[in-house]
This record gives C-alpha cells, structure tokens and sequence, in this order.
C-alpha cells in the first residue's frame, strides 16, 4: 500500500595581493568590491583613521589586523592604505557613512606595501625596503653610518629626511604575513630582536608622521611559539592597537500544503496503526487524532507553534505539501508507523535561507551540522544501523531548543521521543525495550560529540543541544588548517609518519627527523646500520658516523624540499600521488596537534580525542593507498612499492619499507664490502638486537666444541672457523690474515689492537679491523678460536691472558672487552725437559715424542685424574691426625704439612686434566723446577696409602693381644706385651719419615 492510496490533498574569486595594487585597475576593483558590515562601518574603520591621522591630539598607536585568510583582512589594509595614497579612489567607497570617516586621511600619505617572505631580521628587511623606496620618492636617506642609536632614533632621523622632502605628508608602512615571518624566526635571540624592531615602530607612530600597519592571522601576544618572550611581546602589545575581523554565515529556504481523506481511507490507516498501539501511549490515547492527521504526526502542529519565530498556518501547509510530493509513490512501511513528524520540519528549516538569517537559527544549524558530522564518524560498524534514529533525535531536539531562549537549553526525554517520533526497532518488541533502544542511541551521540553539543539534564533527564558548547573544534581545526605552510604540513606528516610506521624510539639527534635504523642483507644473513630521514637529504651530513644506507621519506607538501641526490648508499620513498584526502585529513591531524598544544587544560581532553579521531581516518586512508601510490627512487630510477615483493599480512609499515630498503640496497653491501662474512649457517638472521648474544654464544662454542650449539656453529661457519665437529681455521681469511700480520712482527713480538682494528670517529665504540673491515666482536671471535687452536694467546686490558687452556673464561667476557684487550701474542714454545719430566714421573713412560697422537693426552687425563682423587682422598682419611686401635699414627702436626703439600698436588693434577690436546700443551705452564718440587709427593702419598693398608691387616692381632693384656696375671708377661704393641706407631713412623725426607721435609716427629 502506497501513500497516495490513503491521502488525497492539493498540491570573492581570489587573494588580495600587494603586489598588484600599483595598477589602477586593480586598485579600483579593490576599493568597489568592498562590503561594510556593521562591525566595519561602527568601530574598525573609525579606529583605524583615527591612528592614522597625524592631525589628531591623541596618542597613536600603531596598527595590527587580525584575520584568518578569507575575512578580508589584506583587502581592508589595502583599501585603507589606498585611499590614504590617492584621495581620488575615496569615492569609489560604495557606503557614504564610510567615505565620510576615511576622508581625514586621504591622499595624505605616501604609501609602501610589501609581504614577509624571508629570513633576514626585521629591521634588515624593513630598512632595505625603506631605503629603495625612499630612494624612488626623492629622498636619498640611508639607516647605515648613525653610529649607535636605537632603532626609534634612526626612525625619527628618517622621517626628518621625509618630511624635509613632502612637508604635508605622512609615511605609510603596510607590512602582511607577518606571524608567519616572525614563527620563521622563532628562536630566543632572532625573535627578542624582532620584537624590539616592532616596538620601536609602534613607538615612531606617535611621535611622528609615520605610520605602521601590519597584519597577522592571529594577534603575536597569543602565538604559543612566542611566549618565552613574555615580557617583551607585552612591551609590543602596549604599542600597538588590535583590529579584529570576524565571518558571516549564510542558509536556504523552501515552503509546503496539506491533504484530506474518506471514512475508506480512514479505516485503512486505523489498520495500519493498530499494530503500534501498544508501543505508542500518545497514539493509543489519541488514536483518532492520528488517524485524521495520517501521515501527520499530531504533536508536529503542536511543535511547530510552539517555535518563537512567527509563521502563519500557510507556511506550514506549503511544508507539508512539499513533504507528501516527497513520499506519495513510497510504499507505507510495515514495520513503522510511517508518520511525518516535527524533526523532519528541521530539515525544511535548514533550508529557508530567510530562517537562516535569524541568529537563533543559524547558531542552531552550526551545532546540528557538527553533531551530524560526528554521527557520521562515531556510527561505525555495530551502531551505524542507529545513525538515522540518531540524526532524527538531534532534528528533534534542535526543534525543541527553539521553543525557548536558546540559554535555556530545552530538551526532551527518551519517553518523547519514542511517542513524537514513532520511532521503532526491530528488536523491540514492547515499549519498554523501545525506550532503552532510543536512550541508549541518545546516550551515544553524547559520547560522539564529547559532550560538547549534545547533552541529558541530570535533572528533568531531558535530552539537549549545548548552544554554547560553543566552541567548534572541528571549524577551529580547519581555520587553523587553512593557515598552515606546506612546510609546516610536511611536519605534521612526518610526525604521522613517525607514529604510524611506528618509529617509537627516540630520534638521532632531538629536533631532527632523522633515526638510527638497521635493515636486513639477506644474502649475509646479517644487518646494516643506517639511517632513516624524513625530508632533506641535505642534512646527511649532520649524521655521524657514516652508515652503510640512508633511507629518505619525502614530503607531500613544500616542492622546494623534494630534492634528490640520488647515492649509491641512499633510497627515497615518494608520496606525492597520495589523495586529496588523505593529504587533508594529515593537514587536520597537524592542526589539531599545534591548537592542542596550547589550549588550556579544559579544552585539551577535546584536542586529544580529535588527534585520534583524525590520526585514525589518516591511518585508514594511508593504509589504503602507500601500496600502490608510493614510488621507490634508486639511482635516478623510479619503480613502484608494488612491484617489490612485501612482507605479508601483520607486517608493520616500517617492516614493509625496510623490506623494499634491504632489496634495494643488496648490491650496494655487496659492493661495499665484498669480503664481509656470509652467515647462512644460522636459523635466523643477526639483528642488533640479538648480535651480542650470538656472538657469545660462538665464544661458548669454541670453549666447548663437543656441546651441541647451533648459533654458536653458525657465527663460527661464517668466519670460516667451523668445519664439522670441529674449529678450524683453513678457510677463514680474517684468520689467516691475522696470523700473517703476527708472524711478520717475528718471534717473540707481540701485535697491539691499534694494529688490527682502528675507531670510527664519533661512532658508540664501533671498532672495525683494517684488513676486512669486520666489527671488534667478530674479530674476537676469530682470535678467540686462535686461542683455543694454541696459535696465539690474548691479553685482556685487565692484564688477564686467553689461551687454550682457560677458554671457559670467555663465557665471563663483557662487550666492551672485545674492543679493549690490548695485544695478541703467540704461544711460547714447548718445554720438552719438563714434560719429559712429567710423562716419566706420572705415567712411567716418556710420550713427549707423541704429541700429535690424540691418546697421549688421554693417557695423561686418565692418571692425573686417578692422582687427584687418591690424594684428595687420603687428604681426607688423616685430616687431624690418623689413630689406629688408640695408638697415634700420626699427629695433628704432620697432618698439617701433609696437607700443604697433598694441596699443592692434587692442585697440580687437576690442571693436568685440563692438558686434552696438542694446542693445549703449547700453552704448559710448569717448569723442570716446579715438577721436581711436586711430582715427589706422588710417591709419599702411594707410602702413606700401603701403610694405612698394612696396618689394617693387623687389626685383628693387635685386638687379640689388647684383650689377651686383660687376661694376664704376670707382670713380665704384661709388660711385654705393651712394650710390643707399643713398638707399631716407631715402626710406621720410620718407614714414612724415610719416604718423606726423600723430598726435603723435616718436620715429621
């Protein structure tokens, strides 16, 4: 069923620029093209003259415009300055009250205009305009040669040469673009000096026929650049005057009828409705109200005269009439009521441009837009099905704000808006539930807006616009957006892009966009330390050490800073095809994030949610189109992100370009050190992160070859150190070249660090050697498994030694110590007398002509191991003494000298344990002397052995006669007997002080 079923009824095109307005043509458009509103007419013109006329008695101030680009404010220092050069334009000024007030400074004046587009100071810029116009004039004045006077006072010199010249005649500066030149110059001592510039010409104003004019987007004392220098801006400010410019709105209009209908019609509407009674209290109250007035929502009439704006029933009608051409052919939904309710007469009323004119109204629609706006974006995914429920509630509620003084701020609640709306949902299936579907739609443009324009009355629960909620971020977003240099946005893209990529560590040097970065080279399995820069390539200098790669990030805006070198270490990302959209909502983001900076502290919980909000469409939209927009330049030539194999899904943007990077520059790392070490053996690549570790993990390698290590074998394959099961160093030329360079000092010399590897200048200790140009840490490794082969030994900076026979002091090592030893050196040569002396002593047999024979040195291990563990254990048995059936063996004393020299053995054999191979032996440390002193005790501790075993079989005789003594009645008898087991202590004593005095002891008693 269709609607027409049931009813029936009867039916400014560019910039101001001061460079133009020498021409007449143009100056005369300028002056006809000017509007006066009320604010001009009443209070700028008149204060502005009023600072211009030299023939007035009061104190005259110099002149700041203020304006935002678009409010005129090049255009009214232009007319004013216009008129004040050439009286004849004054009557080309369309409104005679104006012409009226201009008239006391026209023609009076000699005029000079210019635009701030440099760096130079202030008063180099001003004077260098001064002179060369002065000079065009007649007046040949020059501000050098005064000696040192103020600027005031060099001012004053000035207009004495003028007015000499033109006696009736004022001077007239007219400077625009000034913030932007003074933000240019920003530092403490350039802008003090410029400040002092603009006072001293704000001060000249008043004592003399000069005259300043200058204008900004927004008054210098409030820039948030500016206010270190506090005190002199409000030495500025007091000389100066603020003329402030503001904007003006405009809207549409459109007018409606009504209809009538038969008792037929009736009663199908009245079955159409009587499936909403129950949802509805209004309609089930005053079901045939609705009826009557279907599609006609009753309460639209009682809504629309409540409005404080007088409108005849006429109008209404015209409204109506308009919305039923509207929905005539429509089908009336089934599952809706389908009524014409009061929100919609919102949307009419935006569009009756006569509405638009009263101030009520148009400060209504400036909020509606913006909660609309903030509808569209915060009704994503699960809630979007809600935005046209939310939209008609915000209608809704703009019509109600209307019914009173808009301070009042009525509203209406949930219940109401269920009953005047008809609004349902599909899930709602009784009233109740209804009302918390549209509350909990009402609650969540509250939420979309921050609070900001739409809020709930804790008090009568009612749902509201903020009027005064006044500030609107969003339009102060884009007016300051609209004021920003494509430099300054370029900025604002690289901190996108720094957030975004993400680079979320701190940057090379503060106040630069460039980061320290490394990228994989995958052939190498390894990494390479560059640099990232966001923007000019000419700052690579700045940058030290020199790296291996350089990774520009272009901008989008400033064409002057879209330079390229095009070097072999250096590759550009290019963003210039990113949309119109993206590049917009960037240039918000950065807007948002300068006005955050300094709003208060109410305001900035707002700025914040707007950088998110913006940085997010930014993000979404860069995520979007980087792929297939962004160009990659290599040497001159230019090939498209795409066409590089990325990374897949989960991969940062920063892992994607440094994919592209790392593919790039892999024939540039090969070039550039052809001989560098190819670590293919590993699982994973070296990263910084892990290059430490790994290189640890090698030195444990080499002090336990046998022990299964994976990454150790890795780092130790691509020196050319591992061949397998085994260190070797046959095809490592980093070892070879090392040994060469050690063998070319000559025997006995030793070969100083200085010598291998030298310092980067101004690098974190990057030490690289001079043959191969290989990192400290790698080159330790090659030395570390020279040690552990006997080729050489190292000597730390702590005097300490690594050779073969201590490697497991390499786990210890810290990683300044792989750059901070000192010297290498070669092994000294073996000491044949004294393993002679050794084999012949401990295994009974003389190998030392059998040092390449692998069981020597088991043979070796095997007995000294024996020997350390017998001595250690008869070390044990007459700690304190030995006792044996009561008799004293042993004393405490001889124990005490007994240790120190079973010490001294048992010391000696396990370091012979440690003696597993040829290159370990190179490195023995005892002499001929050292063995004579220690090997002797061997044979004490084999005496001391059999005589604790020889007592032990006399147990049981020596028990036999202690209990037999028991038993005997004969003195003599008994006496013999003790004089016999008495003898057993002298008997032991003998044979072992014989054994002990053999090597020099004399302290057995």
């Amino acid at each position: 069923m269709k609607y027409k079923d049931i009813i029936s009824f009867e039916p400014i095109t560019e910039v101001v620029k001061f460079s133009r307005t020498t021409d007449r043509e143009y100056q005369e458009a300028l002056i006809k093209s000017f509007v006066f509103s009320d604010t001009f007419k009443d209070y700028l013109v008149p204060l502005m003259v009023s600072n211009l006329d030299f023939n007035g008695s009061n104190e005259i101030f110099g002149l700041q415009v203020v304006g935002n680009y678009g409010t005129g404010k090049s255009h009214l220092m232009s007319l004013i300055s216009l008129i004040a050069e050439d009286e004849t334009l004054l009557n080309l000024v369309s409104d005679d009250g104006v012409k009226s007030k201009i008239q006391p400074i026209a023609g009076r004046f000699k005029v000079l205009r210019f635009e701030l587009g440099n760096r130079e100071s202030l008063w180099d810029v001003i004077t260098f305009q001064l002179t060369n116009y002065l000079k065009s004039v007649g007046v040949d004045f020059s501000f050098d040669g005064h000696g040192p006077k103020s600027y005031f006072e060099k001012l004053m010199l000035m207009m004495a040469e003028f007015e000499e010249k033109y006696p009736d005649k004022g001077l007239m500066l007219v400077i625009d673009e000034m913030l932007a030149y003074l933000k240019s110059r920003s530092t403490p001592d350039k802008l003090n000096d410029d400040l002092a510039v603009l006072q001293a010409l704000g001060q000249a104003c008043d004592r003399s026929k000069f005259k300043f004019v200058f204008g900004v987007q927004e008054m210098i004392y409030h820039a948030s650049e500016f206010q270190f220098a506090s005190e002199m801006l409000r030495k500025v400010k007091d000389r100066y005057k603020d003329i402030k410019i503001t904007k003006d709105d405009v809207a549409f209009i459109v007018k409606n009828r009504l209809l009538r209908k038969d008792e037929h019609q009736k009663q199908m509407v009245k079955d159409h409705l009587d499936p909403f009674l129950k949802l509805f209290t209004d309609m089930h109250a005053r079901t045939q109200d609705y009826i009557e007035l279907f599609p006609v929502h009753p309460t639209y009439f009682e809504n629309f005269e409540k409005i404080k704006i007088a409108k005849s029933q006429r109008e209404i009608l015209k409204t109506l009439s308009g919305q039923f051409e509207e929905i005539l052919e429509m089908e009336i939904p089934r599952d809706n009521p389908g009524l014409l309710t009061y929100d919609r007469y919102w949307e009419d009323m935006q569009k009756d441009q006569s509405l638009m004119s009263e101030p009520d109204i148009r400060k209504v629609k400036e909020i509606t837009d913006t909660v609309s706006d903030k509808i569209d974006t915060y009704f994503t995914g699960a809630r979007a099905s809600k935005i046209e429920v939310a939209k008609r509630i915000t209608n809704a509620c703009a019509i109600k704000v209307l019914q009173q003084e808009l301070q009042k701020q009525n509203g209406t609640n949930a219940e109401h808006l269920v009953d005047d709306l008809c609004l349902t949902d599909k899930l709602a299936s009784d009233r109740d539930f209804l009302i918390d579907v549209i509350d909990t739609a009402a609650q969540q443009i509250i939420t979309a807006t921050s609070g900001q324009y739409f809020d709930k009355n804790a008090e009568n629960a009612e749902y509201h616009l903020r009027i005064e909620g006044g500030i609107n971020f969003d339009q102060k977003i884009k007016d300051y957006a609209a004021t920003m240099a494509d430099g300054q946005k370029d900025e604002y893209f690289f901190k996108f892009l720094e957030i975004n990529l993400p680079l979320d560590y701190d940057t090379y040097r503060t106040g630069f966009h460039i980061w320290e970065h490394t990228v994989e080279w995958k052939s190498h399995k390894t990494y390479r330390e560059g640099y990232i820069f966001f923007g000019n390539p000419n700052e690579k200098s700045t940058t030290h050490p020199r790296q291996h790669f350089y990774m520009y990030f272009m901008p989008i805006f400033d064409a002057q800073k879209k330079l390229r070198n095009h070097e072999e270490d250096e590759v550009y990302f290019i963003f210039d095809n990113l949309s119109a959209e993206f590049k917009n909502a960037v240039t918000l983001y950065g807007a948002a994030l300068s006005l955050e900076v300094r709003a208060d502290s109410s305001q900035k919980p707002i700025y914040r949610q707007k950088i998110e909000e913006l940085n997010k469409k930014a993000r979404d939209l860069f995520n979007q189109e980087y792929v297939q927009i962004t160009s990659v330049d290599y040497m001159g030539k230019e090939l498209p992100l795409s066409g590089y194999p990325l990374p897949g899904a989960g991969a940062s943007k920063e892992q994607v370009f440094s994919e592209v990077a790392s593919l790039v520059f892999e024939e540039w790392f090969d070039n550039e050190r052809p001989d560098y070490p190819k670590f293919t053996q590993l699982n994973t690549p070296v990263t910084k992160d892990n290059y430490i570790r790994l290189v640890k993990q090698a030195l444990v390698k080499i002090a336990n070859p046998e022990q299964s290590n994976r990454d150790g074998e890795g780092i130790l394959s691509g020196l050319g150190l591992w061949v397998p099961g085994m260190l070797n160093y046959d095809h490592s030329p980093y070892a070879q070249s090392l040994l060469q360079m050690l063998r070319a000092k000559g025997d006995g010399m030793v070969l100083n660090k200085d010598e291998i590897m030298e310092f980067v200048e101004r690098s974190n200790n990057l030490w690289l050697t001079k043959d191969y140009h290989i990192e400290a840490e790698l080159q330790f490794v090659v030395m570390s498994a020279l040690a552990a082969l006997g080729e050489i030994e190292i000597t730390l900076n702590s005097g300490k030694s690594i050779n073969s026979t201590n490697l497991s002091d390499l786990k210890d090592l810290l990683p300044q110590d792989f750059y901070s030893f000192t010297h290498i050196k070669q092994p000294k040569g073996l000491n044949l007398a004294a393993l002679k002396l050794l084999f012949t002593n401990l295994l009974g047999r003389d190998l030392s002509a059998h040092l390449k024979d692998p069981s020597t040195y088991t043979a070796l291990v095997g007995s000294a191991t024996d020997w350390a563990k017998r001595t250690v254990s008869l070390l044990s048995k007459i700690q304190g003494g030995y006792m044996f059936k009561g008799i004293e063996i042993i004393s405490p004393l001889q124990a005490s000298d007994y240790r120190i020299h079973f010490t001294a053995f048992s010391g000696l054999c396990d370091k012979l344990a440690g003696y597993t191979s040829e290159a370990k032996i190179k490195n023995f440390a005892y002499t001929v002397e050292d063995l004579n002193r220690l090997l002797p005790v061997k044979t004490t501790v084999e005496t001391l052995e059999n005589q604790i075993s020889e007592l032990s079989l006399l147990n049981e005789d020596l028990s036999y006669l202690q209990q037999a003594r028991q038993y005997v009645t004969d003195p003599e008898f008994k006496a013999g007997i003790d004089s016999t087991v008495a003898l057993l202590p002298a008997v032991v004593k003998s044979e072992v002080k014989k054994k002990w005095k053999s090597i020099g002891v004399n302290s057995v008693n």
